[in-house]
């Protein structure tokens, strides 16, 4: 005998099935939404690296610019001993402040180096020559303003675009799918299918394979079941699923909450350091006015080496504090583009 038969059946009713399906769309949605964040955290660790790698540059040269002004104070105290205008306490401070600068040039290369190697890392790039000078890094042309910065709505902004918040939105939706695929557990199930078939008898001296048998049937079917009962593992299913969308939901919202404390923060944080910036400026142009004063008076023999020695100490620390605060500033900048999402003036 020969026979083909060909079956086509659908499930009419199955909400579990319905239930998986918009399950897993809502995992797929939080994955993508996931990377989109994870993009935004790279973006972020770049600019901080960067940033980083500025400051300590900048940072190198205050030191080197340090190094030269005690090379120069140390041959003007040397030609103020020898016609005995200065003390030899102050020729051997003045030895002592030139090692100092030099100690600290090489801590400074040694920091600017490190930043660039982390550069380097974050970008994803081999690790190449660090040494200073090796690696060009351009400064940004402006800080950005942060007095428009505004926090209610930077927050709302974060509170509907944030990548992580959305990608928690859409596990909450698939766990609250995987509760109700549990539910769906106990409700009926109901399928419909549709059977054609062919056949026919042959004796020795016939071919095996006919494509135009003699007896063809075809029926429509339509089935439902119901489980009734199967112990108690849909119960304990339906538990699991629905701690896990409580727990996405709570979750949801401690994220929520953190979300608006960081911008709220970062906000706070970028204004005050602006304000910062503009003393610090001053305090800057200040130090430097007051250096250059006190060194011609220090060439005239009129102050000791000691008040020449705390002017370019205050004019270093001026310096150092500036860039540290304009480079910091930008940092938190980036960390507030991150949360927010994207380009804020920078």
């Amino acid at each position: 005998s020969s026979s083909a038969s060909l079956s086509l059946g659908l499930a009419i009713l199955n909400p579990e099935r319905i239930a998986n399906v918009k399950s897993g769309a809502a995992r797929e949605n939080a994955a993508d939404f996931r990377l989109t964040a994870a993009e935004r955290v790279v973006i972020r660790d770049v600019k901080r690296s960067y940033f980083e790698a500025l400051k300590q540059e900048q940072l190198l040269s205050v030191s080197e610019r340090q190094l030269e002004a005690r090379r120069q104070d140390f041959e003007v105290t040397e030609q103020r001993y020898r016609i005995a205008a200065a003390s030899r306490s102050d020729l051997l401070g003045a030895q002592i402040d030139l090692s100092d600068a030099e100690l600290r040039v090489l801590d400074a290369e040694d920091a600017l180096s490190r930043a660039l190697r982390q550069l380097q890392v974050t970008m994803g790039v081999p690790v190449t020559n660090t040494d200073p000078g090796a690696v060009e890094l351009v400064d940004v042309d402006r800080v950005p303003d942060a007095g428009p910065l505004d926090a209610d709505g930077l927050v709302s902004n974060a509170l509907l675009a944030n990548p992580n918040l959305l990608a928690l939105e859409q596990d909450r939706k698939a766990a609250s799918n995987d509760l109700w695929s549990a539910k769906a557990t106990y409700l009926p199930r109901i399928d419909v299918g549709y059977t054609f078939g062919r056949s026919k008898e042959i004796g020795r001296d016939e071919s095996l394979i006919d494509f135009t048998p003699a007896n063809t049937s075809d029926g429509f079917v339509i089935s439902g079941s119901w489980n009734l009962f199967s112990g108690f593992s849909r119960k304990r299913q339906t538990a699991q699923a629905d701690q896990q969308r409580r727990q996405a939901t709570a979750q949801l919202t401690a994220q929520q909450l953190q979300l608006e404390k960081d911008v709220r923060d970062l906000v706070k944080e970028l204004k005050r350091r602006a304000q910062r910036l503009t003393i610090l400026e001053r305090n800057v142009q200040l130090a430097g006015e007051r250096l250059e004063l006190a060194r011609e008076q220090y060439r005239l023999g009129s102050i000791p080496y000691f008040n020449l020695q705390q002017a370019i100490d205050r004019l270093t620390l001026s310096e150092q504090s500036l860039f540290q605060e304009r480079y910091d500033y930008l940092i938190g900048w980036a960390n507030l583009e991150e949360k927010v999402g994207g380009d804020l003036g920078s």
